[in-house]
């Protein structure tokens, strides 16, 4: 018999202080959890297998292209050490060494981000920085009932400042008891570019491209967005670095209990004190003794995605050649259509078009009515073959996780599939074609080394769900489970 912990019974490193701030991290150094006092600063709770959606980006400019890595948690390849008052992270990538550390006010609900960039190459290298963090302000667990309910009532004001540039303003206008949470976030220096939502900053193409749209741009949208996903995300300006000079870069974020009113242009009138309190702290440098964590990472460290290649239309009248029905085309293209008795066929151009992920909920049983002894479970196109799977109550008898955000990006909610191909594991993600059925799904794998079909499915008679995979070569493959066993 195992013994399973919840994620609340995992070691995790605090830095806090008096004002009832406090940042939780994994020992990799991916953040868990922000909280001050009761209300939960960041949206989605991370893991220690991929961390969360809070990030620092370096980015290195050439004449024809712009690359990337991140600094912190499993996804990098940074070490983490920690202080008291003080988390950092440190490592090098191409001809840059950095340090990201993360500093708390002793008093005050603020932090701030600093990340030095030092060029090791002989040559300039042009480079900047871009800062990621998820909003939840509100209590956890309304934040983790639904976090894009929960996203739709923060309100996003984005002030501009003659010095600094777009200061993010964000306030929860579902009151916290009797409180309205406010959260800003800027730059000491000068920020160049914004986001207000992950639909920015992630896009679309993250369902197939497993890339943020906003890490391949020039400059972020800059443009106030209120979907479903509420997420700052701000752009330092280009650093031109010369040889064995260092660049520094900071970010910060102040939070207040209580807003009573929305987000006005006086609110810049907090810009500047609350820059200057951080100038003051930075410029103490306190002697710190570090407690250092090598780094660690998973399965999912530079993580590859194994997505379908799209299907030729004699491809397509191979696998369904009876009449389909209800055929949707834009420009020439197929992209979805109706098969058979009661079989709904989606192709990846369509499912890239669309803000809400394509998706089934499959229930056990015969009964009108929901039964409670009925299992029900949720699959999602892009390679989420399980999850929310449930017996009865489907809020308190969670077996599999949840997926929390419309793009797939935490790739260990519900159940996955990874296949071996060479000497690593890759993970099924976008396929050629999603079958959905009424007590069942398919997916169809186009790649370099045949088919691969995954079917999924529910008993009509009993309270079980199956999975099978097909091959058209002999594979390898490892199905991982993000068990849940209770709530959330």
């Amino acid at each position: 018999m195992s013994t399973f912990r919840s994620r609340y019974e995992l070691e995790t490193i605090e830095l806090a202080n008096s004002s009832g701030l406090s940042f939780a991290f994994f020992q990799n150094g991916g953040l868990f959890r922000a909280m001050c006092q009761d209300v939960m600063i960041n949206q989605i709770l991370g893991n220690p297998v991929e961390g969360s959606l809070n990030n620092i980006y370096v980015r290195l400019r050439t004449v024809d292209a712009i690359t990337f890595v991140p600094l912190i948690g499993p996804q990098s390849s940074s070490t983490f050490a920690y202080a008291q008052d003080q988390a950092r992270w440190q490592g090098r990538w191409k001809d840059l060494a950095y340090t990201c550390s993360l500093t708390l006010h002793p008093e005050a609900p603020l932090w701030f981000w600093t990340i030095d960039i030092h060029n090791t190459a002989s040559t300039d290298r042009l480079c900047d920085v871009i800062y990621t963090q998820d909003i939840g302000l509100a209590h956890e667990g309304a934040v983790r009932n639904n976090e894009a309910y929960c996203s739709h009532y923060i309100d996003h004001h984005v002030l501009t400042h003659h010095q600094y540039g777009p200061v993010v303003c964000s306030r929860q206008n579902q009151a916290c008891g009797d409180h309205h949470p406010w959260l800003m976030q800027g730059s000491t220096t000068h920020t160049r570019g914004f986001v207000t939502d992950g639909l920015a900053f992630f896009g679309l193409s993250y369902k197939h491209t497993n890339i943020p749209v906003g890490l391949t741009q020039d400059c972020l949208v800059s443009v106030k967005q209120q979907y479903e996903m509420a997420f700052c995300g701000l752009q330092s300006d280009i650093l031109r670095i010369a040889p064995g000079e260092s660049r520094s870069v900071t970010f910060y974020a102040e939070y207040v209990p209580h807003h009573p009113d929305p987000t006005q242009a006086s609110d810049a009138d907090r810009i500047q004190p609350t820059i200057t309190r951080i100038e003051r702290l930075h410029a103490q440098s306190p002697h710190r003794v570090y407690t250092t964590q090598p780094a660690a990472n998973t399965i999912l460290h530079n993580l590859t995605m194994v997505t379908g290649q799209d299907v030729t239309d004699d491809e397509v009248q191979g696998l369904y050649p009876d009449r389909r029905r209800q055929e949707e085309v834009q420009d020439g293209r197929l992209l979805s259509f109706f098969y058979g008795d009661a079989t709904h066929v989606v192709l990846p151009a369509k499912e890239l078009l669309v803000e809400r992920p394509h998706g089934h909920i499959m229930r056990s049983g015969s009964a009108r009515i929901p039964q409670d002894d009925g299992l029900s479970s949720t699959t999602h196109m892009a390679g989420i073959f399980h999850s929310h799977l449930t017996i009865g109550n489907t809020s308190f008898n969670k077996l599999l996780s949840i997926t929390r955000t419309p793009f797939n990006i935490f790739k260990t909610s519900g159940l996955r599939v990874f296949i071996k191909r060479g000497a690593t594991y890759h993970l099924l993600g976008m396929p050629s074609c999603y079958e959905i059925g009424l007590h069942s799904c398919r997916w169809r794998y186009k790649t370099d080394q045949g088919w691969i079909v995954v079917d999924t499915w529910v008993s009509p008679e009993d309270a079980v769900a199956f999975v099978r995979i097909e091959s058209d070569q002999p594979k390898n493959f490892v199905i991982l489970s993000n068990l849940v066993l209770g709530n959330h």
